[in-house]
């Protein structure tokens, strides 16, 4: 029972988190509305499950094993909403890196300018 309320608050987490995301980098959705909200609550989930069930395993329990499973998904959620934003926009594209050249038109081509 205890599951299923964690995995309701991580989905109120990505769904938080998503609407946070939206208020810092005003807008701008390269995979939509809905995508962001699906990569938020995947994240939240994911992270939160790996949370509950691994810590336990390095000796955290108790409260400070629900406040990492609480806090950690939140953080893991913005920062998969800025990766997707930074990724998808294009920023390490090659358009990015190199911008595409014009060819010239006729009329400005440099053998109508050269006298002669």
């Amino acid at each position: 029972m205890a599951i299923i309320v964690l995995v309701a608050i991580w989905v109120v987490i990505g769904v938080l988190m998503t609407a946070l995301a939206d208020s810092i980098w005003k807008g701008r959705r390269p995979i939509g509305v809905s995508g962001d909200y699906i990569v938020s609550i995947l994240a939240a989930i994911l992270t939160g499950l790996g949370d509950w069930y691994l810590l336990p395993l390095i000796n955290i329990d108790g409260p400070v094993k629900f406040a990492a499973a609480v806090i950690e998904p939140a953080i893991v959620a913005l920062i998969v909403l800025w990766a997707v934003r930074f990724f998808k926009k294009g920023a390490l594209s090659s358009s990015a890196r190199m911008p595409t050249r014009k060819a010239p038109s006729d009329e400005n081509s440099l053998w109508q300018k050269l006298p002669g």
